[in-house]
């Protein structure tokens, strides 16, 4: 099959859509399916069509969170992907990008699948407030029906999602429930980066909070970095904080508040680095109420990470409390459940061979196949 994928962002980028574009893709590759990404140029208002299989379009920043968006008149665009005689579009972006990849599909009777990888009513919330849940309700629910009906199937990653999509906006196309797999093989490996650990000068005997993500307002950091003057006997716990984003600076200053001498920013790391990153941890945390399946979450379980997050129906899909990992409602069982971690090293232990189990159903191989299946499915009935 030849396929294009259309995506808002992609690697070098590290966040959740980015990974699973880069996973979706590279698994694609291995089965002989050609695969074109089409995307956004974050250098520059012009087309940059020098790499084949990864197509990057003019667009233009719109100052939020250091986002582009595509201008919608690009025919240059299209002359290039005619090119190919894609057999299947798929868009992973819901704007401009999914515009474009519905003109092109329709232009040339292409079936088209949408995956809806963002809640937009709980990501106004975390960003702007809760008012902003109910002024936004209406029109998000009406764009989000356009969208989803103008393809031919919808992709959700986590049942919760299916649920808002079927239940609450009243999609009239199928929602195939299909989560973000990880590869793994790739977080098999348990050894440890020395050179990390100089870098950052963390000792074999301290214990160690990851958290991995892009830094934005939504993923409620700051929730968690508030917290740590209040844990009781944690003398050697640090909070790692992996990645970048537009909430970074706000972050530090509150470090510098509150004088805490145990939080490690590292900026964005490379992508074939994030493993490293994973082993480093003796528990991953996320405070996030806006993802629609949390694939980072997925990943820590894939390295033995027992996981920390909010008590929500996102995460009750993924953890196990008191299994694979704790879910919390507040900021005091926040705080118990840290210290239980921190000083129960004999429990972390078998939470660590829970959590590698519990990883093992959201295999990359499986999700490929499915969303492999769907592709053929959707061919098989334009023929």
């Amino acid at each position: 099959m030849k396929i294009c994928l259309f995506t808002h962002t992609c690697y070098p980028f590290t966040n959740g859509v980015a990974t699973s574009i880069e996973q979706l893709t590279r698994i694609l590759k291995m089965k002989n399916h050609e695969v074109t990404i089409v995307t956004n140029n974050y250098e520059g208002i012009h087309n940059d069509f020098t790499d084949k299989e990864r197509i990057k379009i003019k667009s233009i920043p719109v100052f939020y969170q250091r986002l582009r968006v595509p201008l919608l008149l690009n025919r240059k665009l299209f002359k290039e992907l005619d090119k190919n005689h894609f057999d299947i579009i798929h868009s992973h972006s819901d704007f401009g990008l999914a515009y474009l990849a519905r003109r092109y599909a329709k232009k040339h009777n292409i079936p088209i699948i949408q995956t809806y990888h963002c809640n937009y009513l709980d990501y106004a919330r975390e960003n702007f407030g809760r008012l902003s849940y109910y002024f936004f309700y209406l029109p998000v629910k009406i764009y989000t029906k356009i969208l989803c009906n103008t393809a031919d199937r919808v992709i959700a990653p986590s049942y919760e999602t299916k649920r808002l999509l079927e239940e609450k906006f009243k999609i009239n196309k199928k929602v195939d429930y299909i989560p973000n797999g990880v590869d793994l093989e790739k977080f098999n490996s348990k050894s440890i980066n020395q050179d990390i650990k100089r870098k950052y000068n963390i000792k074999d005997d301290e214990f160690i909070i990851l958290s991995l993500s892009r830094i934005s307002r939504e993923k409620r950091i700051a929730d968690i970095i508030q917290v740590l003057p209040y844990l009781n006997d944690c003398n050697n716990l640090k909070l790692l904080v992996v990645g970048n984003g537009p909430d970074e600076k706000r972050l530090k200053r509150i470090v510098k508040r509150l004088e805490l001498n145990n939080i490690i920013f590292t900026g964005q790391v490379p992508f074939k680095e994030v493993q490293d990153y994973y082993n480093l941890g003796n528990v991953f945390i996320t405070n996030s109420h806006a993802e629609t399946q949390g694939l980072s979450v997925v990943e820590a379980l894939s390295s033995s990470l027992p996981v920390i997050c909010p008590n929500t129906s996102i995460y009750q899909e993924l953890i196990n409390n008191q299994d694979n990992g704790f879910l919390f409602n507040n900021r005091e069982e926040l705080i118990q459940i840290i210290e239980n971690c921190y000083q129960n090293k004999e429990r972390m232990h078998k939470m660590r061979i829970k959590a590698k189990e519990s990883s093992q159903k959201f295999s990359l191989d499986k999700t490929v196949q499915e969303i492999e299946d769907l592709y053929k499915e959707e061919i098989s009935k334009r023929k």
